[in-house]
C-alpha cells in the first residue's frame, strides 16, 4: 500500500507540473504574436505612409460630352383661305338617322308637318277616293290591336296625327282614319282607344289620347293572313313613334302564344 500512495502521488504531480508547463508556454506565445502585431502595425510600408506614398496619383474628374443642339427653327406659317375659315352650316352636313327604319310612305304622305284643317285638306287633294267597304255585321270578323302609351301618360294629338299620317293613314269616314291600298280600299283603321273614338281636325293637335285602337275588318281586300301581318307591322311601328306599347285588343302583352293564335284566326278567314 505504502508503494502505491507513492506511485500515484509521484503521478499526481507529474500531472500538475505538465498543466503549468503547458499554461506557461501558452502565455509566451500570446505575448510574442502580440509584440509581432504591434510591431507590424507601426511599420509605415504597411500603413501606406512611407516613401511609397507621395508617388500616388488621385484620379481626376472628366466631365462628361453632351451633343450640340440644334438651332430651334421658325415655324413655317400656314395660310388660310378666308372663305372657308368658317363653321359649317347646316346645309354642308350630312343627315343621319339613328332611328328604326320606317316604310317609304313615311317622305311622301301627304299633310304630315300641317297643322289642324290644312292637313286634312292636303290629304284629300293627293290621296284617291277612300273606299270603306266592310261586309255586314253578321260577317264581320275583326282583327285589333291596342297602342297605349307608357304608364302614367297621354299620345299629344299633334304627334298621334303625325305618326298615323307617317304611316300612310287619312282621316274619314266616321271621323277616324283610315289605311288605303293604291285604289283607295281601306285595309287598315284607327280610332280613338276612348268612346267615342273620333277624332276631331279642329281640335285633334291641342288634345292628349289615352291611346289608339287599331282595327282590321274581314274578310278585306287582302286574305286574312296578309292583312293581320300588315296590322301587326303598322302597330308596331306607331308604338315605336310614339314610345308606346303594342297590345292586344284586350290591353294584354302580346306574347309569341297569343300572336300565333291571332294568326290562325286571321289566316282561317277568306278574301272577300
Amino acid at each position: 500500500m505504502t508503494e502505491l500512495r507513492w506511485a500515484l502521488l509521484l503521478a499526481g504531480a507529474l500531472f500538475v507540473g505538465g498543466l503549468i508547463f503547458w499554461e506557461l508556454r501558452k502565455r509566451r506565445a500570446a505575448s510574442r504574436q502580440d509584440a509581432l502585431n504591434r510591431s507590424s502595425a507601426q511599420d509605415p510600408r504597411n500603413t501606406g505612409e512611407g516613401a511609397g506614398a507621395a508617388h500616388r496619383v488621385e484620379p481626376g474628374y472628366t466631365p462628361p460630352e453632351f451633343p450640340r443642339r440644334e438651332p430651334v427653327k421658325e415655324p413655317q406659317l400656314v395660310r388660310i383661305d378666308p372663305a372657308s375659315d368658317r363653321e359649317p352650316a347646316l346645309g354642308d352636313l350630312r343627315v343621319i338617322d339613328f332611328g328604326a327604319p320606317v316604310s317609304p310612305s313615311v317622305d311622301a304622305a301627304p299633310g304630315a308637318g300641317l297643322p289642324a284643317q290644312e292637313w286634312v285638306d292636303a290629304a284629300a287633294d293627293t290621296t284617291p277616293s277612300l273606299v270603306v267597304d266592310w261586309p255586314a255585321e253578321d260577317r264581320r270578323i275583326i282583327l285589333a290591336l291596342r297602342v297605349v302609351p307608357r304608364a302614367g301618360e297621354r299620345f299629344a294629338g299633334a304627334s298621334l296625327r303625325q305618326a298615323l299620317v307617317g304611316e300612310g293613314f287619312v282621316h274619314g269616314e266616321f271621323s277616324i282614319f283610315h289605311k288605303p291600298l293604291s285604289d283607295g280600299r281601306v285595309i287598315l283603321s284607327a280610332a280613338s282607344l276612348t268612346r267615342p273614338g273620333i277624332f276631331e281636325p279642329a281640335s285633334m293637335d291641342s288634345a292628349s289620347f289615352a291611346g289608339l285602337n287599331l282595327f282590321a275588318v274581314l274578310p278585306g281586300p287582302l286574305s286574312g293572313r296578309e292583312t293581320f301581318e300588315r296590322l301587326l307591322l303598322v302597330g308596331r311601328t306607331l308604338a315605336q313613334r310614339l314610345r308606346g306599347e303594342l297590345l292586344d285588343q284586350r290591353g294584354q302583352a302580346l306574347d309569341e302564344a297569343r300572336l300565333g293564335d291571332l294568326r290562325r284566326d286571321a289566316a282561317a278567314v277568306p278574301v272577300a
